[in-house]
């Protein structure tokens, strides 16, 4: 479905939005980045990023918007409460530059349901640090690409 203004639904009751754009961002693909690079070390793809990462490699207002990538799919909610993994599509991201929806829409009245509109249209991983230096073999370390 093609959308091209995003109009978010309003309650009839009570007059709030049922739903809100989250966007890909330059801070959020460094933090997925991040969040690769802390389970690559660990070698076992699950985190607490508020308790492992939090104040070391990632800000309270990082950890915080740790929703925005599960809502896009790059990450994953576990079991056991605040731990999270990597999915396939976060790791197609970061590594093979996958193009996704820039744009998901969330419902806050359908359990947290995520659409997905053309609104803002594709980007990949390059695209959002805005950085020349292709990954081939390279790695990230806090946001940045690094050659080995």
């Amino acid at each position: 479905m093609k959308i091209e203004k995003f109009i978010p639904t309003k309650c009839g009751h009570c007059g709030q939005t049922e739903e809100y754009k989250v966007s890909l961002s330059k801070g959020l693909a460094i933090v997925l980045a991040k969040i690769y690079n802390f389970i690559q070390a660990k070698k076992i793809n699950v985190v607490h990023p508020r308790k492992e990462m939090e104040k070391k490699q990632l800000s309270s207002n990082d950890v915080g918007n740790i929703s925005h990538l599960i809502y896009h799919g790059m990450l994953k909610d576990l079991e056991e409460p605040g731990n999270v993994a990597l999915t396939k599509k976060g790791l197609d991201f970061i590594k093979n530059d996958l193009e996704v929806e820039k744009i998901v829409i969330v419902s806050k009245v359908h359990d947290k349901a995520v659409y997905y509109y053309r609104l803002g249209g594709k980007t990949n991983f390059r695209k959002l640090i805005k950085d020349k230096v292709y990954w081939e073999g390279d790695f990230i370390t806090r946001g940045n690409i690094i050659k080995k």
